[in-house]
């Protein structure tokens, strides 16, 4: 019988990457880390900065198997976390235990009623690369595309933006479907009226009160009875974390995060931990943006830890805010930080440098 020590992390996100960054402190303590993740690491900090032709795909992804080193790198998925039988059960059929275990498994796009060919999900963020390259050789073979974007939060008008900057202003039409009356909806209104302004600009089309219904074939159908037909949906109508923590029964929030204490740890006082979108803490409600998960990150390797030493836990203490900065194509940033917005060049300028520097701690795929 194998009695060695196992801790698992599944997914491959923001918050884990500091545990895999230092996999040699579970060896060193005769611990087998297993991270359990279908591909590498995409960075979404710069994953519309790859649609819109700024970066190469390869510059936004982590080399998980060069980054763990020291450990077992699990091309596959979950199917199951059994917390009682302290167990996980894999796509391929593998089960393995574990002494202590992680989730940082991101989020998912809700479903379109009749999606087909064509729509593109904005997650994974590897779909996105994909559509870059679809765009560009419609672009380069001057072939006239409609290319609807579904969602008017701070990812659908990214995504917009960007599509415009990859595609030019030839032939490519670019609507986006906005479910209220305004563009980011939760950012101060005139913020909103300014950029939807210069989203005008740039002759991309913005329909108000134009939530979507369904598809039909390659026709977007909205709640008012609009019919619009596309080449390409980009359905960025919102986020929610994977079936796989309600259905292996986890102690979750309405919405479906792993709910956590100050520390991390499931409420059910079991050795599993979370950080990212797929976590709620039970006394604070955080923004699904990717620099708490950064944040967590330390956390959840110092608790993995203690755990396997029997030592006190850490708490995670959550800054009173975040720096938000949005790419909008073209060297072009719209920054929001404490409630004051700026727009224009050095708000992209500081987005890439921050990006830059945060990728650079990691390997990446050969190209």
């Amino acid at each position: 019988m194998n009695s060695t020590r196992r801790v698992i992390l599944v997914g491959a996100g923001h918050a884990h990457l500091h545990t895999l960054q230092h996999a040699a402190e579970f060896a060193r303590r005769g611990v087998e880390l297993v991270v359990i993740a279908p591909e590498d690491f995409w960075y979404s900090g710069l994953a519309t900065g790859v649609l819109g032709g700024r970066y190469p795909p390869e510059m936004d992804q982590v080399d998980i198997a060069a980054l763990l080193g020291a450990g077992r790198f699990v091309r596959e998925r979950v199917v199951k976390i059994d917390a009682a039988a302290r167990r996980v059960h894999l796509s391929g059929g593998e089960v393995l235990g574990f002494d202590a275990l992680s989730v940082n498994v991101g989020s998912e796009v809700w479903p379109i009623p009749g999606a087909a060919d064509g729509v593109i999900p904005i997650k994974p963020l590897h779909e996105l690369a994909r559509l870059r390259r679809e765009l560009e050789a419609a672009r380069d073979a001057r072939r006239a595309v409609h290319i609807v974007v579904a969602g008017g939060g701070p990812s659908g008008c990214e995504i917009a933006a960007n599509v415009r900057a990859l595609m030019g202003g030839g032939a490519a039409k670019i609507t986006l479907l906005v479910r209220g009356a305004r563009v980011v909806a939760g950012f101060a209104p005139r913020v909103s009226a300014r950029l939807h302004d210069w989203l005008r600009t740039c002759d991309i089309a913005v329909q108000f009160d134009s939530e979507l219904e369904r598809i039909d074939a390659r026709t977007a159908v909205t709640t008012r009875g609009d019919a619009i037909h596309f080449d390409y949906l980009v359905n960025a109508t919102g986020l929610h974390p994977p079936a796989l923590l309600v259905e292996s029964g986890l102690t979750c929030s309405e919405q479906g995060e792993l709910l956590v204490d100050e520390h991390l740890r499931t409420l059910s006082g079991a050795p599993i931990f979370g950080g990212g979108d797929c976590v709620k803490m039970k006394d604070h409600d955080l923004e699904k943006i990717g620099v708490y998960a950064v944040r967590q990150s330390p956390v959840l390797l110092r608790n993995l830890l203690a755990t396997l030493d029997g030592t006190p836990l850490h708490a995670f203490v959550p800054q009173r805010h975040c720096l938000l900065i949005l790419n909008l194509g073209s060297g072009l940033g719209l920054a929001r930080w404490h409630g004051f917005y700026w727009f224009g060049r050095a708000a992209f300028w500081l987005k890439d440098r921050i990006d830059r520097r945060f990728l650079a701690r990691y390997p990446r795929p050969l190209p």
